[in-house]
């Protein structure tokens, strides 16, 4: 098939990955087994989630020799394939042989690119198209037959093939692999180019390889935080994306910097997305349960505001001191179900939105297309933490990018593998729109700029707020 004018299909992607325990042998002096087992498992989740997210392959496959490869494909969404040769080249003949080599277009992406990204799959596509379209219109030879190989850092090895169909050539990935995919081509009488992408061309295999990706990942860069003045009472069936809107364009007249820009993310807090939403409780029309009255009671508390509490809640897990702990419908884990009595009218308490990720969503969606400009949205609220004082703002709602940023396989600042480090972005980034904004300003917009925004997964259930909250099976405290 042939969808949107992309790659003619079908098109099957494959991932060949000889092993976890015998990859990156030439990192042997520097990683002991176990990193490199971990480090491969890094590289080929980002592969297949690159895939994945790119969202053009119509099968994505994991070809290798080490079930414990294919089991882990499975995992992250990917078919997996057991090859019975052992080398890379004869893997992928065997599966290419069982997915039907005749029809349709087939991309090979080596396992060891720490720097894909479905933006460099992409160019992959649109130079694919360009040299298909070259072919039909006979400025180039092939007659609808396409090789395109990506080369590596040193342009002469193969970090991936694009063959069109798929079985136009043998593989020959290895020492001096782009001169004989290209070669062959030719031989094939088929459409090839060969091109250098800034992403795609880096592999790591040695240890230099190793410190440059630790230097890209870890390299540091400056943060803004701009509160965004102007926007003023928000009511019930306030259009909160217009109103963002407007006050973002009367901020930029007066100073630039407001002038939104791919990749920043417009911090909304909870409180005016429920005041929006019409997430308001008259406490003079709720009717307290005695357990709510008693409780009041006990601990000088309004009963009606320990009702809309209860009410709120899925689950209490502690009722202690004055302080309901409580699961909300959502999954949060916080004091009072999210309920609360601050810059609300009197009389009034504010209940946490439906689906706070729906809310980013529809936020991210409209201002992305009023500004031209790919942005993230969070929707942020105020949480404690256990064994820790104070409160800090949290990401309720999340959109246009990945929560969480995964840096297990990554090397730290020595050169050691990571295992266990996740970083909740979306937290920080509501932290620090929180810190620039203030609790009493009323600014609760905040636009911030030059946070790494980890790609939203490919998987829904992992999207959003939503995939920051711990499952009960992980939970240590109960």
């Amino acid at each position: 098939m042939e969808s949107d004018g992309g790659i003619p299909g079908p098109l099957t992607v494959m991932v060949p990955l000889r092993s976890l325990s015998g990859a990156k042998t030439r990192l042997t002096d520097v990683l002991d087994p176990a990193e490199r087992a971990e480090l491969a498992t890094r590289l080929l989740r980002d592969v297949v989630a690159a895939v994945r997210a790119w969202g053009k392959a119509d099968r994505l496959i994991v070809v290798s020799a080490d079930p414990a490869v294919t089991e882990l494909a499975a995992e992250l969404g990917a078919e997996g394939f057991i090859q019975r040769s052992t080398g890379m080249n004869e893997g992928l003949a065997e599966a290419r042989a069982q997915v039907g080599g005749g029809a349709g277009t087939l991309l090979v992406l080596p396992a060891d690119l720490p720097a894909v990204t479905p933006a460099s799959l992409g160019r992959v596509e649109a130079a694919a198209l360009d040299l298909l379209g070259a072919a039909r219109t006979g400025t180039g030879d092939g007659q609808g037959r396409a090789a395109l190989v990506v080369t590596d850092g040193a342009g002469e090895g193969t970090n991936a093939l694009l063959l069109r169909p798929p079985d136009i050539i043998p593989f020959a990935f290895g020492p001096g692999s782009r001169r004989a995919h290209l070669a062959a081509a030719k031989r094939a009488g088929t459409a090839t180019r060969a091109i250098h992408d800034e992403e795609l061309s880096f592999d790591l295999d040695t240890p230099a390889d190793l410190e440059r990706w630790r230097r890209r990942r870890g390299a540091y860069r400056a943060l803004l935080a701009l509160p965004v003045p102007g926007i003023g009472e928000v009511t019930a069936g306030t259009d909160l994306a217009t109103l963002i809107a407007k006050a973002l364009d009367d901020a930029v007249a007066g100073d630039s910097a407001y002038r939104p820009q791919p990749g920043d993310v417009i911090v909304v807090t909870q409180k005016i997305v429920s005041k929006a939403e019409g997430r308001l409780v008259d406490l003079g029309t709720v009717e307290p349960r005695p357990e709510a009255v008693a409780w009041a009671k006990e601990w000088g508390r309004d009963a009606r505001q320990v009702e809309t509490v209860l009410r709120e809640a899925d689950e209490i897990l502690r009722m202690e001191r004055g302080v309901i702990i409580a699961r909300t419908r959502h999954g949060f884990v916080c004091a009072n179900a999210g309920v609360d009595a601050s810059n609300v009218p009197g009389g009034t308490v504010s209940i946490l939105p439906e689906d706070p990720d729906r809310t980013a969503h529809e936020l991210q969606a409209a201002l992305s297309e009023r500004f031209g400009v790919a942005l993230g949205v969070v929707v942020s609220d105020s949480f404690g933490r256990p064994w820790r004082l104070g409160i800090t703002d949290v990401a309720l709602g999340v959109a246009g990018f990945g929560g969480l940023a995964d840096l297990r396989g990554e090397p730290d600042t020595v050169g050691r593998i990571m295992r266990t480090t996740v970083i909740a972005v979306a937290d920080e980034i509501a932290a620090a729109a929180d810190l620039a904004a203030g609790k009493t300003s009323g600014c609760p917009v905040v636009l911030v700029r030059g946070a790494r925004l980890p790609p939203e997964p490919a998987e829904a259930a992992q999207r959003g707020g939503r995939g920051l909250i711990m499952a009960r099976d992980q939970e240590l405290f109960r």
